[in-house]
């Protein structure tokens, strides 16, 4: 992955071109003769193969949710994918992993992810779009904590925005605050993030 550059500038259809013949390949090499073998870790593991892949891509930190990375990317786990290429995973594993994996999907519905800006576009999917990363990191938390009056606060509830006094706001908050209005999302970001105005991606 490091070999293939900056994978953000790539429009997400080459990108994903580039990981079923660069990636997938070295990931299915013997598969279909250990996958009987492989635990539910095992299963994972494999997963997080694809998910820093798709990070890269949308100009995410590894520590932001896989299932985001897929679901703005339209894209199976890799898990999924080697299963429907004919790869035999332990059932018990396998059955741990499906739950695992609903677990992460009823998640991702109650944190409301789909109202974020990245899911209402898709213009941003095209190559050299500078607001990639930032859209992306938008659709992720919204900023939150540098919204909100409490310090360093990532979940939303019973939240004040220190800017305009607004009270229960919603992770999404920057779009619609009366004191930004008129500035670009990425203006809107840089005037939240005065520590590090210039970096703050």
């Amino acid at each position: 992955m490091t070999l293939l550059g900056n994978l953000e500038d790539a429009d997400t259809k080459t990108a994903m071109n580039i990981f079923m013949i660069k990636i997938a390949p070295i990931m299915a090499y013997g598969m279909t003769a250990i996958a009987p073998f492989l635990t539910f870790e095992n299963l994972k593991e494999i997963d997080k193969v694809k998910s820093t892949f798709l990070k890269r891509v949308l100009g995410l930190p590894r520590n932001a949710p896989s299932t985001l990375a897929h679901e703005l990317l339209g894209e199976k786990t890799l898990v999924q994918q080697l299963k429907l290429n004919g790869c035999s995973f332990d059932c018990s594993a396998l059955n741990r992993y499906t739950e695992f994996r609903e677990d992460r999907g009823i998640t991702f519905v109650t944190k409301r992810y789909t109202e974020g800006p990245a899911f209402k576009t898709f213009k941003w999917k095209r190559g050299l779009q500078k607001n990639r990363s930032l859209l992306c990191r938008v659709t992720w938390h919204g900023f939150h904590q540098h919204v909100c009056m409490k310090e360093n606060c990532f979940d939303v509830g019973d939240c004040v925005c220190k800017l305009c006094g607004e009270i229960d706001i919603e992770m999404y908050h920057i779009l619609d605050c009366c004191n930004l209005r008129n500035l670009s999302l990425r203006e809107k970001v840089q005037v939240l993030c005065t520590e590090n105005p210039v970096n703050f991606l």
